[in-house]
C-alpha cells in the first residue's frame, strides 16, 4: 500500500513491501529546510485529460490519487450514475475545469490560506502543466489581472537542458 506524509507545503510517497492499493495518508507537522514560504503550486492536466475526464463520467468513476486524500476542501464523490453524459458538467468541473474556473479556485484557495495562516502572503503562484502555451496565456492573464500575485509562472516557462528535462516536473 502507498502511505503518504503530508507537512503544510511537503508531500511524500513511501511505499510499503505489500505495494499496490489506495492511498493511506499519514499526517506529521515536519517541515523541511529551504521552503519556499510565499509560493503556492498547482497541477493542472491538459492533454489527454479531456478524454480521460469524460471515460471517468461513463463509468461514474471516482478519481483517483490526489482526490482520495482525506482534508481536502473539495473532495469529489460521483454522483448516482444514469447514463452517460448525464453528470459530464459535474465531472468537467473538477477534472477539466475552464479557464475561469481554475483562476477562480486558485484565487479561493490563496484566501483560505492565507485566512487560516493569519500572517504571510502567498505571493508566487507556479502552475505545473503540460498545457499548451496559448491556453497557458489565457489561464495567466487573469490571475496576473487579479492584482494578488507578484509572479506566475509556469513549467513551460523554465528552460531546461536535456539532462533537466527529465525532472522537470519537480
Amino acid at each position: 500500500m502507498t502511505a503518504f506524509k503530508w507537512s503544510p507545503l511537503v508531500l511524500t510517497a513511501v511505499h510499503s513491501k505489500a505495494g499496490g492499493g489506495l492511498i493511506s495518508p499519514e499526517f506529521i507537522s515536519t517541515t523541511l529546510p529551504n521552503v519556499v514560504e510565499d509560493l503556492m503550486a498547482v497541477h493542472v492536466r491538459r492533454g489527454d485529460y479531456d478524454g480521460h475526464c469524460k471515460y471517468l463520467e461513463k463509468w461514474s468513476v471516482p478519481y483517483m490519487g490526489w482526490n482520495q486524500m482525506p482534508g481536502l476542501s473539495d473532495p469529489f464523490v460521483p454522483p448516482t450514475h444514469s447514463k452517460a453524459g448525464a453528470n459530464l458538467d459535474i465531472y468537467l468541473k473538477h477534472c477539466w475545469p475552464s479557464i475561469d474556473g481554475i483562476a477562480e479556485r486558485v484565487e479561493e484557495i490563496k484566501k483560505e490560506w492565507e485566512m487560516e495562516r493569519g500572517a504571510g502572503r502567498l505571493a508566487k503562484l507556479y502552475i505545473l502543466t503540460n498545457g499548451d502555451g496559448s491556453w497557458l496565456n489565457q489561464l495567466k492573464a487573469p490571475l496576473r489581472e487579479s492584482g494578488t500575485w507578484g509572479l506566475v509562472v509556469t513549467s513551460r516557462d523554465i528552460g531546461l537542458t536535456f539532462e533537466q528535462k527529465y525532472v522537470g516536473q519537480a
